[in-house]
């Protein structure tokens, strides 16, 4: 990706995703389509209030997951889910 577009959803991640539905629907809609997660890799949603306000789990939204199913990607922290897309 272009710094410019990494930068841009990086910050949807941290500022956008979890107050605009639209937003983040398209966001997963995304995920999906190219198989990725985050911006760079799954790292980056550890910036979203969303998904970093438990210290005890590693969390990523579901469209992250290679196989579909409710909280598929939450792992205790620091462990990567073998279901989820690295990059």
């Amino acid at each position: 990706l272009s710094d410019r577009l990494s930068s841009n959803l990086l910050s949807l991640i941290e500022y956008k995703y979890h107050v605009d539905t639209r937003k983040e629907q398209d966001f997963d809609q995304m995920q999906i389509y190219f198989r990725c997660c985050g911006s760079t890799s799954f790292k980056d949603w550890s910036l979203s209030p969303r998904f970093n306000s438990n210290n005890t789990a590693f969390v990523v939204p579901d469209s992250c997951c290679k196989s579909f199913e409710h909280k598929c990607a939450q792992k205790p922290f620091g462990i990567h889910p073998s279901n989820i897309y690295y990059q």
